[in-house]
C-alpha cells in the first residue's frame, strides 16, 4: 500500500546498522499491531522526527522525545542507541522504515492517515529547503495511501454493518443537546456532539465505510464538509462555552491526556490548554492582563488566550492553529485524538523490547525499574569522559563524540542498576556531573537566562540576615525565583547596602516542580548565558 517512501539521507547508514534497526521495527510493529493507539503514537512520532529540522531536533531531544520514541526499537542495545542519540539521519532512517513497515502492513488506517495529513498541513514551516521536501514527499505519499486505502474498501463486500451506527445515521435530526436539535446547533455544537456519539456508538473500532457514513451524517445536518476550518476558531468558541468541552470528553477517560506528547495529539492538547488556562494556569493570564492594566493598555481576554494557545502549540506541537483544513478531516482528526486517549494505558515511561527467547513471534517486555544514566557535563576533562563513553559502550570515538556534543544527554537507557553504576562512576572519578535514575524519573536543568555574577542567596533589607534561595534536596515549586545575575560582581557581594550602585540583574526562576539534587555553581560566580545552574528531580 502507497509508494515506496523515498527520503534522502545525508550520510550513508551502514547495511548492518540498517538490518539491526529493521529487525527492531519489526519487533515493535508486531508487539502493538492489535493496539491502534499505540500504531496512532508510533506513526504521530516517526512523523514528527522525519520533519525536524536540526534546532527542532534539539528540543525534542531534551524533551525526551528520542529516548521515549526509540526505547521501543532498541531495548538493550545500547550500540544502537547511542548512535540514534548521536545521529538525526538514523533517527530519520528508522522512522522512514516505521511508516513505510506500517503501510506495508495495512496498518495505517484512513482516519489515520488523514490525521497526519492535516499534522503536515498545519506543521510549522521551516527555513531548512530539505526539510520542506521531506514534507512534500510525505504529503504524497500520505495521499496516495489514503486513495489505496479507500479502493481496497471498496472492493470488499461488507457483510456486517454497524446497525447501531446506522441507527443513529436516520435519528440524528432529533438527538438534542441543551435542549436543541443537532440541526439547529452552531457549527462547533454540532462537532462535538456527533464526534462523541460516533466514537461511543462504534466503540472506537471503525471502519472506512463507517467514516463515510460519517461524512454523510455531517452533511445531513447541515456541515459545510468541503468548506475549511481552523483549529484557532474552534478553540475561539471553547473559550466562550468552556461547558462543551465536558460533552466532547463525555465517556471519555482522561488518564492517559497528560501522558500524550503534544507532537501527537495537537487538536486534544491545545482543548487542554484551554482548561489549563482557567483553572492551574490561571495566574499566567492574571499576571498579563495585570501588567497591561498598570501600563494603561487596553486588552482582549480571550485574544489572550488565544495567544497562549496558538504560542504552545507553536513551541510544542509545532503546528499552527490558524491554517485551514478540510472540515470532514478536521472531525476525523478528532475522533482520531479521542480513540487514542480514550484507548491508551496512561504510564510515566513506555515499554520497550527486550530480547526474544526462542520464538520470534514471543516478546518479553523490560520489567518497571530499569536505569537511565542522565550525563549534565563532562567536568574538565571532556576527552576523559568520551573514551570512558567509547569504550563502555563498544563505538568509534566520533559516535562518541557527537553523542556528547549536545548536553545534557541520555548515555544509555533502559539497562540494569550494575550496568548503570558502573558508567556513572567512571564518569564521576574524572568530574563528569552524571545522574544514575530510573526510566520514570525526570530530571530538569536550570540554566543562567543571561551571563554575569550569579547570586544564590538574598538579604533582608538591612542586609543582617542572608537566605539562600533555593536549599540543596530542598523543595522548589513553580515560577519560584532560584537565583538572581547580575552584570556586576560588586552587586552580588553586598547588595542590600548597596542597591544605589545596582546595574541591571535578572532573576532566574523555576518552570517544574521539584527537588533540588544538584547545585552546579558557588554564589557570586561568573557565568555564561544558558549555563547550567542546578538540576532539579522533577515531581512526578
Amino acid at each position: 500500500m502507497g509508494e515506496f517512501l523515498v527520503l534522502p539521507n545525508k550520510i550513508e547508514i551502514q547495511e548492518s546498522e540498517k538490518a539491526e534497526l529493521d529487525q527492531a521495527i519489526e519487533q515493535t510493529i508486531a508487539l502493538h499491531k492489535e493496539n491502534g493507539a499505540m500504531i496512532t503514537k508510533l506513526t504521530m512520532d516517526s512523523v514528527t522526527a522525519l520533519t525536524a529540522s536540526e534546532s527542532r531536533s534539539n528540543e525534542l531531544a531534551q524533551q525526551g522525545f528520542l529516548k521515549r520514541t526509540w526505547n521501543n526499537l532498541t531495548g538493550k542495545n545500547q550500540k544502537i542507541r547511542s548512535q540514534i542519540d548521536a545521529d538525526m539521519t538514523r533517527v530519520q532512517y528508522a522512522s522512514k522504515q516505521m511508516i513505510q513497515k506500517l503501510a506495508e502492513q495495512n496498518l495505517l488506517t484512513f482516519d489515520l492517515v488523514t490525521a497526519v495529513n492535516n499534522k503536515l498541513n498545519t506543521l510549522v514551516l521551516e527555513l531548512d529547503e530539505e526539510i520542506n521536501n521531506i514534507y512534500k514527499v510525505l504529503g504524497a505519499f500520505f495521499k496516495q495511501t489514503r486513495s489505496d486505502i479507500v479502493q481496497l474498501e471498496a472492493r470488499l463486500d461488507k457483510v456486517e454493518r454497524n446497525v447501531e451506527l446506522l441507527h443513529w445515521n436516520a435519528t440524528i435530526e432529533y438527538q438534542i443537546y441543551n435542549g436543541t436539535e443537532y440541526s439547529m446547533l452552531p457549527t462547533e455544537e454540532k462537532i462535538v456532539c456527533i464526534s462523541n456519539d460516533f466514537l461511543h456508538k462504534t466503540n472506537g473500532n471503525w471502519s472506512t465505510a463507517d467514516l463515510m457514513l460519517l461524512k454523510s451524517t455531517l452533511a445531513e445536518l447541515g456541515l459545510p464538509i468541503k468548506q475549511s476550518i481552523s483549529t484557532k476558531s474552534f478553540y475561539n468558541y471553547l473559550i466562550e462555552k468552556p461547558s462543551l468541552i465536558d460533552r466532547l470528553f463525555e465517556g471519555v477517560s482522561l488518564d492517559s491526556l497528560q501522558t500524550i506528547e503534544p507532537y501527537e495529539a495537537p487538536l486534544l492538547k491545545g482543548i487542554e490548554k484551554t482548561l489549563k488556562i482557567n483553572t492551574e494556569e490561571k495566574y499566567i493570564l492574571e499576571t498579563v492582563t495585570e501588567q497591561l492594566e498598570i501600563a494603561g493598555v487596553a486588552y482582549n481576554e480571550r485574544e489572550i488566550k488565544l495567544s497562549m494557545i496558538h504560542q504552545y502549540l507553536k513551541n510544542n506541537a509545532y503546528m499552527n492553529p490558524e491554517v485551514e483544513v478540510n472540515l470532514f478531516d478536521f472531525v476525523v482528526e478528532l475522533l482520531v485524538d479521542l480513540n487514542m486517549i480514550d484507548n491508551s494505558i496512561a504510564f510515566n515511561g513506555e515499554i520497550s523490547l527486550n530480547e526474544y527467547e526462542g520464538n520470534e513471534e514471543e516478546m518479553v517486555l523490560e520489567e518497571k525499574g530499569d536505569y537511565d544514566v542522565f550525563l549534565i557535563s563532562t567536568g574538565e576533562s571532556k576527552m576523559d569522559a568520551i573514551q570512558i563513553i567509547r569504550g563502555f559502550l563498544g563505538i568509534e570515538l566520533n559516535e562518541a563524540k557527537d553523542l556528547i556534543d549536545k548536553l545534557p544527554t541520555n548515555i544509555i537507557s533502559r539497562t540494569t542498576y550494575e550496568n548503570a553504576k558502573k558508567l556513572v562512576d567512571s564518569l564521576e572519578s574524572h568530574g563528569s556531573v552524571v545522574k544514575l535514575k530510573t526510566y520514570i524519573e525526570n530530571y530538569h536543568i536550570i540554566r543562567a537566562s543571561k551571563g554575569g555574577y550569579i547570586s544564590l542567596k538574598k538579604s533582608n533589607i538591612f542586609g543582617s540576615k542572608w537566605e539562600n534561595y533555593v536549599e540543596l534536596n530542598g523543595l522548589v515549586e513553580n515560577n519560584s525565583t532560584v537565583a538572581i545575575i547580575h552584570d556586576n560582581e560588586y552587586n552580588v557581594k553586598d547588595e542590600s547596602k548597596n542597591s544605589s550602585l545596582l546595574t541591571s540583574f535578572l532573576g532566574t526562576r523555576s518552570t517544574v516542580n521539584g527537588t533540588v539534587t544538584n547545585i552546579l555553581v558557588q554564589h557570586g560566580q561568573k557565568i555564561k548565558a544558558n549555563e547550567p545552574i542546578m538540576i532539579i528531580k522533577v515531581d512526578e
